[in-house]
């Protein structure tokens, strides 16, 4: 958020996070930022108000369709991709980095398999242009992890 801040300085940003933790975090580390980033803590699923009082230029969903995928049915999550995407503007851009097949050992791993992050991409490929897909490595905690980034214009 900070870096898209600093990059686009007029832009009006939401931020939408299902953790309080993350978002006190996130109030702490944008307060200079001023009323021009508004954080919402909330679960994306139950949010409707964004879908009624908002477009957007850009929307960047982040390490977060795997568990709306766990938590609601799958015809409930293509309706919810399908109302972000309804709330992009023509030409809008929807950004995506999911992580890909996380270790046995880490809770989420059943539910970022390859397999499943693939059907993922082909709900949303199916209502949006693809305009990018690419792999990305990073290491950390002496462990590799893959994301795959997406990206689709409206």
């Amino acid at each position: 958020t900070i870096m898209l801040a600093d990059k686009f300085p007029t832009a009006q940003i939401t931020c939408i996070e299902l953790s309080a933790n993350a978002i006190e975090r996130a109030r702490e580390n944008l307060r200079s930022y001023g009323d021009r980033i508004r954080l919402v803590n909330a679960d994306i699923t139950k949010y409707e108000q964004m879908f009624e009082d908002y477009a957007y230029d850009v929307c960047i969903w982040s390490e977060s369709v795997y568990y709306v995928g766990a938590q609601i049915t799958l015809d409930k999550t293509y309706r919810l991709v399908k109302k972000i995407i309804d709330k992009l503007l023509p030409g809008g851009i929807l950004v995506m980095a999911n992580t890909v097949d996380l270790p046995e050992d880490i809770p989420e791993s059943t539910i970022t398999e390859k397999p499943v992050i693939d059907c993922y991409y082909n709900l949303i490929l199916s209502q949006i242009e693809p305009i990018l897909k690419a792999t990305y490595i990073e290491n950390k905690f002496k462990r590799s992890y893959e994301y795959q980034i997406w990206a689709f214009k409206r």
